[in-house]
């Protein structure tokens, strides 16, 4: 009888040592997972880091510190995985990941630079923004030099950046409505200046002169380059009159 219960005590402690010993491979297994898991994320391969963040939830079930990693990872993944998404969309998955007390400390270094990018973006595109708003409001004002100038600088724009696509967007549609006005002002100019041509010829350059001298002194648009070197050469013409009235 006592030999049954020596080999039952001698079962049951090799039974605890087994045991004992499986629960701290099992530890250790866990603990290399998450380890591998972080080295993941240091070279931002999210998609492997998920792999060893489930082994070691299957490992530690219900462990807070994995699912914190897993929670983390998840809008990680998003944002790597798809470079076309509004600023707005990119903040809210990093919040995500911010807001997660436990998890990997790197990846929340990664997050923050991320969260300074979309300032970064954000503040660009209130700067575009402004620059469209000076645009649509010297069309209004019919002020064509103010309106060239903002659309060159508008110009410069991304058109592949996908915070810039709406600002580019209006930028075309405006830089279509600037083009009809400068072509409408050129043809009225260009009838002004056939005016002051015929005047010219008829020797009423006193009257002529009201017409040019606006067209030849006054800045304008680049866009009308053409036809104000044609009123200037005009201009030249009637100072040289001028002169030689004087010299009579």
């Amino acid at each position: 009888m006592k030999r049954i219960f020596w080999i039952m005590g001698t079962l049951l402690i090799l039974a605890s040592g087994a045991c004992g010993y499986f629960l701290y491979q099992n530890q250790q297994l866990y603990h290399h997972s998450l380890e591998q898991a972080e080295k993941a994320i240091v070279k931002k391969d999210y998609r492997n880091a998920a792999i060893h963040v489930e082994r070691a939830l299957f490992l530690k079930k219900g462990s807070k510190e994995a699912l914190a990693y897993k929670q983390q990872i998840e809008p990680a993944m998003v944002l790597s995985e798809d470079s076309d998404m509004d600023l707005a969309f990119i903040n809210q998955q990093v919040k995500k990941i911010l807001q997660i007390p436990q998890g990997s400390a790197e990846l929340k270094a990664q997050a923050r630079t991320w969260q300074e990018e979309v300032t970064k973006l954000n503040d660009e595109k209130k700067e575009w923004q402004n620059n469209l708003t000076e645009l649509k409001t010297a069309l209004q004002q019919n002020n064509l030099v103010k309106a060239e100038t903002e659309l060159e600088s508008l110009n410069k724009a991304d058109d592949g950046a996908q915070h810039l696509t709406e600002i580019c967007e209006q930028r075309d549609t405006l830089a279509l409505e600037f083009e009809m006005i400068i072509t409408k002002q050129g043809e009225l100019l260009q009838k002004d200046l056939d005016k002051a041509k015929e005047l010219l010829t008829l020797g009423n350059y006193e009257e002529a002169a009201s017409i040019i001298t606006p067209i030849a002194t006054k800045e304008n648009a680049k866009a009308l380059a053409d036809v104000q070197l044609e009123a200037k050469k005009l201009y030249g013409i009637i100072q040289q009159h001028e002169e030689i009235e004087k010299a009579m």
